[in-house]
Order: structure tokens, then C-alpha cells, then sequence
């Protein structure tokens, strides 16, 4: 299950690769996989899991065909504690966009593949996780905010069918309507039909991982950020994490998130292979629950998070990052229990960003 939150990065990256081999160069910024045009960024879907409310995270990654028709992939996973039901799902997905070429468009989508779901306090004798066969369709009304980016509210179906029965929970019981928002970055028509040339003023997004250590366990943040590029050298916006569970302060549960204004200075852009410099400030929330209590411990933190990253442009529209950096998170009154290198530290980043760089 852990591994479903990494699944949206990876298989896009692969689909970037398959689509991308037989493509011709382009004359626009240098990258790896040159030719190849399409979209991607995050989704957030509000459902029913059960009959109790949660949140997906998750997004697809697609490359245009024609003006109408995107094939690609796509993942999602229940956002929670371990200690619930969780699911997470993904495979691959085809899109059409209606009046591609207006402020205000239509999207129609439908993916279909694998999931997992897993009830972590099943009974003795009862399986405690299962796999899945999901098809989700989606239909969302999208509004184009330049020609890189657009964002699409809508609702999906989730008809999850397990393989065989999880603590008494059958289909209905792990199928649901959603509230869906959804955020794209790229190029979303083919290339004889789009402007060739990049606006100094673009959006772009990304998912990531962030990896650190806590009491000498690997702590993984998942997050992200919206951003806004600026002649292609600068870019400003808004990012965020969450750690992930299963890191224990003793037999407490270690919690931190960290959202602030992050800043970036990017060194070659156009080329293939290129550097930038950057910085999140902000603040975080620090803390464990107490294994005795059930409750939150913990303090809002000061938070500045230096970072140097390594890119690799693969397309127009899509960039593999690599970062390196150190976290500063100073709690506003102590946490007993948490040291200054519990919640401060070296961090490695990874990051898959769409837009139109």
C-alpha cells in the first residue's frame, strides 16, 4: 500500500518514455525525449469509502494523439492514517477534450486497472488486504488559465471490484461517487495547431517525495507545488508535504506537515540537463500522537527549506527533478519528547513537474 503514493510518479515517467521513443526533435527547448507533447498534474477526488467521507490524491499523466483524443495513464490513493481503510488504484486511461481551443472546454476520461485495499484491524482468519480491478469514468468542466494550464471540476465513478472478501466488505461497499478538481499543465493540442512559441508567463505543477530521517528511520513526505514560471528562469508559488506514517518517536506516532512560499531560480533551462536554486519558507506543524492518549502533541514551527535541484527536461511539457537540501523547522514552544534533529535535518528530494518550462 505504501507504494501505491509512488505510483502516479513512476508510471508516468515510463509512459513519457514509451510515447517518446519513436517522436522527431523539435526546435523549442532541448530535451531527452524530444517530439512529444501532452499534459499532466494532480487530481483530488472528495468520496464515500464505506460509507465514511475521504480524500484521493493522486493524477494522470497523458500525450496528446489529436486535437480530441490523450492516452496516458492514471493513479489514485485514499489520503489517511494507517490505523483506516486505505485504497489505492491506477492503470491506464484515455481522455477527450471538447472545444479544445477555448477558454472553456469539456473533459471526458475513463482509466481502468489494479488496486489494493487493506483493513488494517481485520479479524483472526480474515484476509487483511485484497486486489482490485477498478474503472473509473470521469467527466469535469475545464477552464484554460493560459496556454499552459487549466483547471477541471467534475465527479467520477469509482465501480471497485475486489478479488475476494475483505472483512466483510463487498463492491458497493468500495465503489463510490466523487467530487473530483483537477489542475493540468502542458500542451494540450497537437503541434500544428499550437503557438510554437513559450509565453514568458506560464503555470506548472509537480508531485513529489521527500526523504529524511527521524530517530534513524526514513521518513517519506508526499507533497507538491503550484508555481509560476517567469521567463523561464524564475518561478514562485505555493508547495507543500505531509510525512507519511509509520515513523515512531519510542511508541509514538510522528506526525509533521510543511506548506509555505517556495522560490526558484533555474541555471540553463533550455538545455537537457540543468540546475536550479531554491527555497521553501513557511510553516510546519510538528508533533506525534501519543500512543497513551490518542492525541496530537505538538507546536507550529518556523520552517525554511533550502534546496539545489538536478533536472532532466524529458519533453516539453514534462521534468524529472533530483534535489538536495537541508530543513529548518524551529517549533514556536518546545514538544517534549522531539529533538532539534527530529524535526530539522539533510533532505532528498524527487519530483515529476508538468507545465511548459
Amino acid at each position: 500500500m505504501k507504494g501505491m503514493r509512488s505510483f502516479v510518479v513512476c508510471a508516468a515517467f515510463l509512459l513519457a518514455l514509451v510515447f517518446g521513443l519513436p517522436a522527431q526533435a523539435r526546435a523549442q527547448a532541448q530535451s531527452l525525449v524530444p517530439g512529444l507533447d501532452g499534459f499532466g498534474g494532480p487530481h483530488f477526488k472528495l468520496s464515500l469509502l464505506n460509507g465514511a467521507p475521504v480524500m484521493f490524491g493522486g493524477g494522470p499523466a497523458y500525450a496528446i494523439v489529436n486535437r480530441w483524443l490523450s492516452v496516458g495513464v492514471s493513479g489514485s490513493y485514499r489520503e489517511g492514517d494507517a490505523d483506516e481503510l486505505m485504497m489505492g488504484y491506477g492503470g491506464p486511461s484515455v481522455g477527450i477534450s471538447l472545444f479544445p481551443g477555448s477558454w472553456l472546454g469539456g473533459w471526458l476520461a475513463c482509466s481502468v486497472g489494479p488496486g489494493w485495499a487493506e483493513v488494517p484491524d481485520a479479524g483472526a482468519g480474515e484476509p487483511a488486504g485484497t486486489g482490485l480491478l477498478v474503472i473509473e469514468p470521469e467527466a469535469a468542466v475545464t477552464i484554460a488559465f493560459g496556454s499552459s494550464s487549466r483547471i477541471g471540476l467534475g465527479g467520477s465513478y469509482r465501480l471497485a471490484i475486489p478479488f475476494q472478501p475483505l472483512a466483510g466488505l463487498g463492491w458497493r461497499d468500495l465503489s463510490g461517487f466523487s467530487a473530483m478538481l483537477t489542475l493540468q499543465y502542458g500542451v494540450f493540442q497537437p503541434r500544428e495547431v499550437s503557438d510554437p512559441d513559450r509565453s514568458r508567463l506560464s503555470l506548472a505543477g509537480c508531485v513529489s517525495q521527500k526523504f529524511s530521517l527521524v530517530r534513524g528511520q526514513i521518513a517519506r513526505f508526499d507533497g507538491g507545488y503550484t508555481r509560476l514560471i517567469i521567463d523561464h528562469r524564475w518561478a514562485i508559488g505555493a508547495r507543500g508535504s505531509r510525512v507519511a506514517d509509520g515513523i515512531l518517536i519510542g511508541r509514538d506516532s510522528f506526525r509533521m506537515m510543511e506548506a509555505g512560499v517556495w522560490g526558484e531560480y533555474f541555471i540553463a533551462p533550455d538545455r537537457p540537463v540543468n540546475f536550479s536554486l531554491g527555497t521553501l519558507a513557511g510553516v510546519a506543524m510538528v508533533g506525534y500522537i501519543s500512543s497513551s492518549t490518542g492525541e496530537l502533541v505538538g507546536s507550529p514551527a518556523l520552517l525554511l527549506n533550502p534546496e539545489c535541484h538536478f533536472y532532466l527536461n524529458l519533453m516539453r511539457f514534462a521534468r524529472l527533478g533530483f534535489g538536495a537540501g537541508f530543513r529548518l523547522a524551529v517549533p514556536f514552544t518546545p514538544v517534549a519528547g522531539l529533538s532539534f534533529w527530529d524535526t530539522s535535518g539533510p533532505t532528498v528530494s524527487v519530483e515529476l513537474s508538468f507545465g511548459v518550462f
